[in-house]
């Protein structure tokens, strides 16, 4: 039960009990009047009677008890006349009463409507003051998070070392990366062969803690791997020469790709996805256009 209704349930009990109050006054006052006429009429009638110690015989003429009737019958309808006006009297007072209860309930209504209205105006202002600060905030660290990039070196192709490309990772933003982990997976194609993206069994797993803004980390790079059936394990694998001349040819293209997920400052988490293709000759780029788009496509950053 709100406020208002309780106000509301008080003032109704407080007008009921005033007016009860007023109506036993208004009854009592006609109680005395009423005893008053019954005595003034019994004295009345007392006096008219003749004296109990002496008995006479008469016969009062007819006008004495027509005046007699006449005073009862005038007290008679004094009486209800004054029982017809208080109760006329009362009935005002109840009208005039309900009529108060109404308007003042009509009145409460009203501010209850005005109350309402103000809080779900308060609410919404809460609302977007709420979201313009979370649409700040988010800017904010849009603008100071840190951000992973990956650069990647020559191709090292030796029938004696795996296949493999060293590459650098530098925080490009302006506050810490906290950590980060990913995985790249590095892949001979020939002319209609497809890139196998998300391949987690023939992956390098690489992680690290702390990037700083402005300060790039060169690793060893990638290699090529296999994952040996027996083992469960990840092998590297040495390109033969014919791949090698394959390359030099420009009939194969070597391609790393694969994500670094990393957590900025902030506590927020990104992902970045990375494709790189080597071409020993860019002439050869007509012989490889079907999976050198995919690639192109595959870069993205959070």
């Amino acid at each position: 039960m709100d406020y208002v209704t309780r106000q509301f349930i008080n003032l109704t009990k407080k007008f009921r009990k005033d007016l009860r109050f007023a109506l036993s006054k208004l009854n009592a006052s006609v109680d005395e009047n009423s005893k008053a006429i019954g005595k003034s009429a019994k004295a009345s009638h007392v006096q008219q009677l003749p004296p109990t110690n002496v008995i006479v015989n008469t016969n009062f003429p007819e006008s004495v008890q027509v005046h007699q009737n006449a005073d009862d019958a005038t007290a008679d309808r004094q009486y209800k006349h004054r029982s017809v006006f208080l109760s006329a009297l009362s009935l005002i007072a109840l009208v005039f009463y309900a009529t108060l209860v109404y308007l003042q309930y009509r009145e409460m209504i009203k501010a209850t409507s005005a109350t309402e209205q103000a809080v779900q105006e308060s609410r919404l202002n809460r609302q977007e003051s709420e979201k313009s600060l979370d649409a700040t905030i988010k800017q904010f660290h849009l603008e100071q998070r840190g951000w992973i990039n990956i650069s990647f070196g020559q191709w090292i192709m030796r029938t004696d070392t795996p296949l493999a490309i060293p590459f650098t990772i530098a925080n490009v933003g302006k506050t810490p990366v906290k950590r980060f982990s990913g995985y790249a997976v590095i892949e001979p194609l020939s002319r209609g062969q497809s890139l196998h993206f998300g391949d987690l069994l023939s992956s390098n797993r690489f992680s690290g803690f702390a990037i700083v803004p402005n300060a790039p980390q060169a690793q060893f790079g990638f290699q090529q791997v296999r994952l040996n059936r027996e083992t469960k394990k990840t092998e590297p694998i040495n390109p033969t020469a014919d791949i090698i001349r394959q390359i030099t040819a420009g009939d194969t293209v070597p391609v790393v790709h694969g994500e670094i997920v990393y957590v900025d400052i902030f506590g927020e988490s990104h992902k970045s996805r990375f494709c790189f293709y080597g071409l020993s000759n860019p002439q050869f780029l007509v012989k490889v256009q079907d999976f050198v788009q995919p690639c192109i496509a595959y870069n993205d950053s959070e």
